[in-house]
């Protein structure tokens, strides 16, 4: 049989085709319909594989804790579940109070000239600790904008451009009114 060049590798060889150009010579790869089908479906079935597991201890988890509660006594499973309803109800209070401290904060810290955003640094349950927390942010935050302050302005004191020595340069009251760079306004 004659050695003749298959159109997909372009080659006689069996090698993956490549159009020549040095973009393909420097790294580049092509890939066959086969090969990619090869590497969709392992990556499809890794994907598979993890999510089945999942399944399976979710299953597991599930059958156990209904074997567990099997072997509770109508009495111990209605504690557990009168327990499970104060948790679940002492949870949604705890994030009451939490929103109700929120806008507490967020109204002290506005008051005190300081960001809303410092909010979640403040936030506690308890609203004498929030207050505590509030007012050492605020002494912190006074003494650290008062020092950025003085950092920016101290330095040379800038020269004053309106002085007298300026006043009768190039003015005259019977002319008209002058600005301070010599241009008549009037």
């Amino acid at each position: 049989m004659e050695n003749t060049p298959d159109p997909k590798t372009n080659s006689t060889e069996g090698k993956p085709a490549t159009s020549g150009s040095e973009d393909n010579k420097q790294g580049e790869r092509t890939f066959s319909q086969e090969e990619l089908d090869r590497i969709v479906q392992k990556r499809v079935n890794e994907v598979t594989a993890k999510s089945d597991e999942k399944v399976k201890q979710a299953v597991e988890a599930a059958l156990a804790e209904q074997e567990r509660k099997a072997k509770m006594s109508e009495e111990d499973r209605t504690a557990e579940e009168q327990k499970a309803r104060e948790d679940e109800i002492a949870e949604r209070e705890r994030q009451v109070t939490l929103r109700e401290r929120r806008v507490e904060a967020t109204a002290l810290l506005s008051k005190k000239n300081i960001p809303e955003s410092f909010v979640e640094y403040v936030l506690d349950e308890d609203a004498d600790k929030m207050a505590e927390k509030i007012e050492a942010l605020s002494k912190n935050w006074s003494a650290e904008l008062k020092k950025a302050v003085k950092e920016t302005v101290s330095g040379q004191t800038p020269e004053d451009k309106g002085t007298t020595d300026n006043l009768g340069k190039g003015t005259s009251v019977s002319s008209g009114v002058y600005r301070g760079d010599g241009n008549r306004v009037i």
